[in-house]
């Protein structure tokens, strides 16, 4: 059995992680799921929902390790999973934001021993997304997990991974030189819901899209 751990970022959405958590197959076929919560540096945000709420999932779903990480850039939030699978020695990685949910197939074992033979490091998992449209996206990782997010000021920091001068993410599209384009890894399955974020909550993360553009 291969270890399949969970990288997943979240800030004051009590309703998004437990949609994520009881979805179709979800937690009985992962491992452990790497909670890392906290207001990104740069956003005042006020909580919309009582903290308590996150705690009281953490300690009813035993799979999570909960961090906290307030004010934190959102690439050192996100570095901590990758640090966190090294530690615990996961195979994979799954990553996932708060406002998006996964559904996994219980054969998807064997799509993770069909990816131990490909070089690659980064897969695709085909996502419908309501607003804007239906397309595979890179999140399914393979150990060993020591690349990195680097902060960059010409580009989406978050959206590369560093291991020295070679970027791990684009080697996705190494699934589709023997696959049909707009496909994803079978098994598994990605959905985007911004339904549980508040109208206020969405327009502030809008705006700190819009000033941060290479968060």
């Amino acid at each position: 059995m291969y270890k399949l751990g969970v990288g997943l970022n979240i800030f004051d959405d009590p309703y998004g992680l437990e949609r994520i958590l009881s979805s179709n197959g979800f937690y009985k076929n992962v491992d452990k799921i790497f909670l890392i919560d906290g207001r990104y540096k740069n956003r005042d945000d006020k909580l919309s929902y009582d903290e308590v709420l996150v705690q009281m999932m953490v300690s009813r779903y035993r799979k999570i390790h909960y961090i906290k990480l307030h004010d934190n850039s959102q690439v050192d939030k996100r570095n901590r999973y990758w640090q966190l699978a090294q530690e615990y020695n996961m195979d994979y990685m799954l990553v996932l934001d708060s406002d998006e949910y996964a559904v996994i197939d219980d054969s998807f074992q064997d799509t993770l021993h069909e990816l131990q033979s490909r070089d690659a490091q980064c897969f695709p998992v085909f996502q419908s997304h309501p607003q804007v449209t239906e397309m595979p996206r890179p999140r399914i990782f393979k150990a060993p997990f020591d690349f990195r997010h680097i902060q960059s000021e010409t580009s989406l920091s978050h959206g590369s991974l560093w291991r020295g001068d070679h970027e791990i993410i684009n080697e996705m599209h190494r699934w589709f030189k023997d696959h049909p384009k707009r496909t994803g890894i079978p098994g598994i399955k990605l959905y985007h819901d911004k339904n549980f974020r508040t109208e206020d909550r969405v327009i502030r993360d809008r705006i700190y899209y819009d000033e941060n553009k290479f968060r």
